[in-house]
């Protein structure tokens, strides 16, 4: 088992992550039984009662840690994939004891700690940090976590300002994804209302073989990449969850290791046309519009590129809305 590679602080880094956060360990006892929480690492702290309809703990919860509101914790086993999470809806709450629990220290601002260690630069090593044998257990370790170096922090007011501002991005952020599941849920019926039923083909619309007006079908590729996304400067290999809602999320990518020549070729443009050739029954054939994307992202090899003859006199957009239409996307 080798250990992680020392990682290299930024040029103005005068902080450690233990400067600004502390190790605690409060068990429960005998003491009423509180909120039970899970720790997942894409939703942070979820209830066991209220997301799994049951109880996931032990019935004897009297060794679980109790985390109190703003306090941290991680899954040593899990954190190179960001599971990673400051509570912030509970009071007080009990999490197995398997995750080391952190308090921010005094004079820093826990919404502004929480941003931090959800920033890119931060998540960008939690996997050098993490090592073992078994790519899915790799383990941190507490001393590790608390050694990352991060960049001098602002005054504690202008770490309020930047969380202001960030807040402010986060709110713009959920906005734009209900107006995307929005958008998802009114295209079917705007298609419906348009052209009728395509499976049924109720207007006895004229049909074409796809075949006859594909120039050609792209398919990508897949190397073994980093456990994280693409940070903007790198370039990244998307996921599957790139496509799968039909919506198009240049979020959804992997980094590509340095020692992997990248592949323009398969670089993702504005106006491509992208299908999820493999999933499950339920998430295969999602189709997804480029209508935006940052540079620097390939397809995978589970995605394929629809590539139009020039000749042909049909729009993207309409093969979109065909291909994502429930009734068609099921004949798929």
């Amino acid at each position: 088992m080798s250990r992680p590679r020392e990682i290299k602080p930024p040029d103005d880094a005068a902080l450690k992550l233990g400067d600004i956060l502390e190790e605690f360990d409060e068990r429960l006892g005998a003491r009423p039984e509180p909120e039970i929480l899970t720790l997942t690492e894409k939703m942070g702290f979820v209830s066991q009662r209220e997301r799994f309809n049951k109880r996931l703990a032990i019935a004897d919860t009297s060794n679980y840690k109790v985390i109190g509101l703003s306090d941290i914790a991680f899954n040593p086993y899990l954190l190179w994939a960001n599971a990673i999470a400051q509570n912030t809806g509970w009071e007080e709450a009990i999490i197995s004891p398997l995750y080391p629990t952190f308090r921010v220290r005094k004079g820093y601002s826990a919404r502004f700690a929480n941003y931090l260690l959800c920033s890119g630069y931060l998540r960008s090593h939690y996997g050098s940090i993490s090592y073992g044998s078994v790519p899915r257990k790799r383990r941190a370790t507490v001393r590790d976590f608390l050694d990352l170096p991060i960049p001098r922090q602002p005054s504690l007011a202008e770490q309020e300002r930047i969380e202001k501002l960030l807040d402010e991005a986060d709110r713009l952020r959920k906005l734009r994804a209900q107006g995307s599941q929005r958008t998802t849920a009114l295209i079917p019926a705007l298609f419906h209302e348009m052209f009728g039923d395509p499976a049924a083909n109720t207007r006895n619309w004229n049909r074409e073989t796809f075949a006859d007006l594909l120039d050609r079908i792209d398919s990508g590729w897949s190397p073994t990449c980093h456990d994280r996304p693409a940070q903007p400067d790198e370039w990244g290999v998307l996921k599957l969850g790139a496509v799968t809602t039909c919506q198009y999320l240049d979020t959804e990518t992997k980094a590509l290791p340095k020692d992997f020549a990248p592949r323009p070729e398969l670089e993702v443009k504005v106006g491509d046309l992208l299908f999820t050739r493999k999933n499950t029954y339920e998430l295969v054939a999602a189709c997804a519009f480029v209508f935006e994307t940052r540079p620097k992202l390939t397809l995978s090899d589970l995605l394929f590129r629809f590539r139009l003859k020039p000749s042909v006199e049909i729009n993207p957009l309409f093969l979109w809305g065909l291909l994502t239409f429930p009734n068609k996307r099921k004949q798929v």
